[in-house]
């Protein structure tokens, strides 16, 4: 995967929610379209994500450059209003994913992006055997990963359910390893791309 996204802070952003995946391998980065294309041409970049602000050639006009040069990656429009459809059209992206999307729909418009691509899913298990490590948790637990999958801090989690910021952080813990998972971001999204919700 490519990530081509203009500012370091939001890029490192992308990047660990996508590194969570054990599937997803993101082989370059880059901040101008220029450097976009080239790591294109380097690498067999089956995805590549392409911020529309990107400077010295925008989003739009990298993407269209790309559905030239490198047609068999799949192109995924990020920026402000990259889930226009006449944005995705202008650019010839292949889907849009817009910069105030959630987690959770990060993950899937890029499962679908890999689906296309025929790179395989980010789905780490079916919903069969998803719901059989739901059933793990206890209810404590699923309010836990409820609150962890909208994105609640251990201090916020703690407060909703009147624990302490440690205890939340003990339930956390235990829901990563029963879901054997790597940590509490990778616990939270694979469900959410699952679109599986807790009990």
């Amino acid at each position: 995967m490519l990530l081509a996204v203009v500012h370091e802070i939001p890029r490192a952003g992308l990047r660990a929610l996508l590194c969570a995946a054990p599937q997803v391998r993101i082989v370059a980065e880059a901040h101008t379209g220029p450097k976009a294309i080239g790591a294109c041409q380097r690498h067999a970049v089956s995805l590549a994500v392409i911020d529309q602000q990107l400077p010295e050639l925008d989003g739009s006009a990298t993407a269209c450059v790309l559905r030239t040069t490198s047609p068999q990656t799949t192109l995924l429009l990020y920026g402000p209003s990259a889930a226009d459809d006449a944005a995705i059209q202008v650019a010839g992206a292949h889907a849009g994913l817009p910069s105030d999307a959630t987690a959770e729909r990060l993950w899937r418009t890029v499962e679908l992006a890999l689906q296309r691509s025929g790179s395989g899913v980010l789905r780490h298990a079916n919903l069969a055997s998803a719901a059989r490590s739901l059933r793990q948790l206890t209810a404590r637990e699923r309010e836990v990963l409820g609150l962890l999958a909208g994105g609640a801090s251990n201090r916020e989690i703690g407060a909703v359910l009147q624990i302490s910021e440690a205890t939340a952080k003990t339930h956390v813990e235990r829901i990563a390893s029963k879901l054997d998972t790597r940590n509490r971001t990778a616990a939270a999204l694979r469900f959410a791309a699952l679109g599986l919700e807790p009990e």
